[in-house]
């Protein structure tokens, strides 16, 4: 089995049938890797969404700044490949492992982040919150209920 601590991977098809939340960021044609951010101790995978869209999300981050919001835990933004990405901290959501469908690769080699710490910013980042979800806190109007889906999950486990 793919092990997926640390690398970046592509979710089945089944994933969005078994959980068709309108706001997941998710789909796109079998085309979208995610990062595995850490693994609960009840089996659950929390997998954040990457997206190419630097531009996208640095007027984003402009106008939190403009506006006094907080927006330093929301995104990563780091390299891939040589490829600057960014990393959608605040649209993470729960999997389990018979959702991980392949690892995404570079030069047929699973691509898995070394940096440590890279690793460690990530991971606060992403503890915080969803330290903060758990608390109720909505991060944008179309926010996926992660919680549902985490419960979900577990009962299936």
């Amino acid at each position: 089995m793919y092990q997926p601590i640390n690398s970046f991977f592509f979710i089945t098809d089944d994933y969005f049938t078994d959980f068709p939340d309108p706001y997941l960021k998710g789909y796109k044609g079998g085309n979208r890797p995610y990062y595995y951010c850490f693994k609960d101790n009840q089996g659950i995978i929390w997998v954040i969404p990457l997206t190419s869209q630097i531009d996208k999300f640095n007027k984003i981050i402009t106008k939190k700044k403009k506006n006094g919001q907080p927006y330093e835990d929301l995104f990563h933004f780091l390299k891939i490949g040589g490829q600057e990405s960014v990393l959608l901290i605040a649209d993470m959501f729960p999997i389990t492992e018979k959702y991980i469908e392949r690892p995404y690769t570079i030069s047929g080699v699973p691509f898995k982040l070394l940096d440590k710490n890279e690793i460690s910013k990530i991971d606060k980042k992403a503890k915080k919150i969803l330290a903060l979800l758990r608390k109720g806190t909505k991060f944008m109007k179309t926010q996926a209920d992660v919680l549902k889906i985490e419960s979900d999950l577990k009962s299936n486990l």
